[in-house]
Parts: structure tokens; sequence; C-alpha cells
């Protein structure tokens, strides 16, 4: 059986370009008052290079470990 605490490295820059982009559509609708209808819910190479720095960080810091 897996280790269910054990997330792939890609796995993990996903989820957090998921994350990013969600709070991107949120702000985009609350703060700059944007139409809903208008934000793309499909994640962005931004959201994406953004995810990516915030992994390399936490392994520089040591809190992750992808060998």
């Amino acid at each position: 059986m897996s280790d269910p605490t054990h997330v792939p490295r890609e796995r993990l820059v996903q989820e957090l370009a998921l994350v990013s982009h969600e709070m991107w559509m949120l702000h985009s609708i609350r703060d700059k008052r944007m139409d809903p209808a208008d934000v793309t819910a499909e994640v962005s190479d931004h959201d994406r290079e953004r995810a990516e720095h915030t992994v390399r960080r936490l392994e520089q810091l040591g809190i992750v470990d992808f060998g």
C-alpha cells in the first residue's frame, strides 16, 4: 500500500497551481469586480510558474524532499 502522506512533486505543483488560480478567480470577482462569466476557470502558465516557485522554495527550506 502506498503512503497516503506522500504526494509526488508534479502532483503538488498541479495542486498549488489550482489553488493559485482559485485565489486569482476569487480576487478578480471580489476585488476587481469582474463578472464571474468573464473569469476563466483554466489554470494558466502563470499559476504553474508560481506553484513551481513555491515547491522549489519548500525544497530549499527542507520542508519537502523529492530526492
